[in-house]
């Protein structure tokens, strides 16, 4: 099961790939001086002409449905973020170099926004490696087709979610059963139908 899980990466760099100009690769090898392998590029994200990168370390937990399984898959991401930010420190400090297709840039020529994906859950828990963003493959697709690779990165680094006050509130419910009251914390919907929108850049 993880094997085949593993090889899901290939449905985000499918969903790269179809950003204008960007080409996309998952499973990049990341080689040290010596030839032992320092681990791998999930999926790496390029536009070469903007020299524009977007590199994700990818997880794929099986769905929450509990608060106690949402922080099982917080600390997956999390993991996930220290083993990326290992990676990139050698990448960045040439210890290793990543084995990039023919004809792409260099990473030390890129500009590059790294983060960690899972399938559907967004883990709002702050990393502990900074400039790391988590996401999801779902919260992206309900985006819509971003513009380009640069509205990626700022969604990565800055996600469209709903705002209290606008499209929903906290309220409580009071249950009533024999003797006893029981309130129960709820979230009102203002605004149906909302979805997240990459930020129009141009």
């Amino acid at each position: 099961m993880g094997h085949n899980l593993g090889k899901r990466a290939k449905e985000w760099e499918d969903w790269f790939a179809a950003i204008p100009g960007v080409v996309a690769r998952s499973g990049v090898k990341v080689l040290r001086a010596d030839g032992r392998r320092a681990g791998d590029l999930d999926v790496i994200a390029v536009d070469a002409e903007n020299k524009l990168g977007v590199c994700l370390e990818i997880k794929w937990p099986i769905d929450a449905v509990t608060r106690r399984e949402v922080g099982k898959v917080e600390n997956w991401v999390t993991s996930a973020a220290d083993q990326l930010g290992r990676v990139r420190g050698e990448l960045e400090s040439g210890t290793a170099v990543a084995e990039l297709p023919d004809g792409w840039p260099q990473l030390s020529e890129i500009e590059m926004t790294w983060g960690v994906g899972t399938p559907q859950q967004l883990c709002l828990r702050p990393v502990s490696v900074q400039g790391i963003y988590p996401t999801s493959l779902r919260y992206l697709i309900e985006a819509g087709d971003p513009p380009s690779l640069r509205s990626v990165v700022e969604m990565l680094k800055r996600p469209d979610l709903p705002k209290r006050g606008l499209h929903f509130s906290e309220e409580t419910f009071t249950l009533r059963v024999g003797h006893h009251t029981v309130v129960v914390d709820t979230i009102g919907i203002r605004q149906f139908g909302w979805r997240p929108r990459f930020p129009d850049l141009t």
